[in-house]
């Protein structure tokens, strides 16, 4: 599951109860692909979330590992086509990420600029080129040595202008199947800067659920896969 959110910031931090403005979706994906029963069960779930809460973003594709690069475009084009100029900034986050919305917010406010931005977890670095690895591309599938630098998927923040011109070029340039690496090869087309993101952990940097306090003083943490570790960190976090 992958989370989209439009945020318009239109007051001081302190006036934030009054004035923020948060729209959060999830993007999901076609039943196809899935057996009978579990289609059943799918549907009835969904339907429920949309009647009552109206947050869901769907289109015509299986959702596989394959396939997240139509998933993250599916969302910069309803945040282009539906929403309006007041939304400062689009945020991608995973569903097993915690995260804390005020110091994603505290991080938004300091920023000397609401415009060109492209942040995250900023990785760089060579193709999988092992046959069995998840990530594997041939050279056939990428030539070159090196991807250019990209921000990891599971967490990327884009300002509005970067949103909604990464959407737009995301209609002449080749469909790749990894997500944050397409994102990557578009935002060096713009010329585009990666910002690196300091207080949004990932998965790799696992720190013992005892230390979990830590995440008090992060924007967001892929350190933990399990429902009730990412709850567990909502209650320790600070109400907005």
């Amino acid at each position: 599951m992958r989370v989209y959110g439009s945020l318009a910031l239109k007051a001081h931090y302190f006036s934030l109860r009054k004035h923020l403005v948060i729209l959060i979706f999830f993007l999901i994906f076609s039943f196809a692909g899935l057996c009978e029963e579990s289609n059943k069960t799918c549907k009835h779930d969904l339907y429920r979330e949309q009647a009552i809460h109206n947050d869901l973003i769907q289109e015509n594709f299986i959702d596989s590992y394959q396939n997240n690069t139509y998933k993250m475009t599916m969302g910069l084009r309803y945040m282009t086509e539906m929403c309006d100029s007041g939304s400062n900034f689009t945020f991608f986050i995973d569903g097993d990420y915690a995260l804390n919305i005020t110091n994603l917010l505290k991080y938004l406010y300091n920023l000397k600029s609401h415009k060109n931005f492209y942040g995250g977890q900023m990785w760089f670095g060579p193709p999988f080129r092992q046959r069995f690895h998840k990530h594997y591309r041939s050279l056939d599938q990428y030539p070159f040595e090196y991807y250019p630098p990209f921000i990891a998927a599971g967490a990327m923040l884009l300002s509005e202008d970067v949103a909604k011109r990464f959407f737009i070029l995301s209609h002449y340039t080749e469909y790749f199947p990894f997500d944050d690496v397409y994102f990557g090869f578009i935002a060096k087309k713009l010329d585009v800067t990666a910002v690196q993101m300091s207080d949004l952990l990932p998965s790799t940097l696992n720190i013992p659920e005892r230390h979990a306090r830590r995440n008090l003083e992060l924007i967001g943490s892929h350190r933990f896969g399990k429902l009730d570790e990412v709850r567990f960190i909502y209650e320790m976090a600070p109400l907005l």
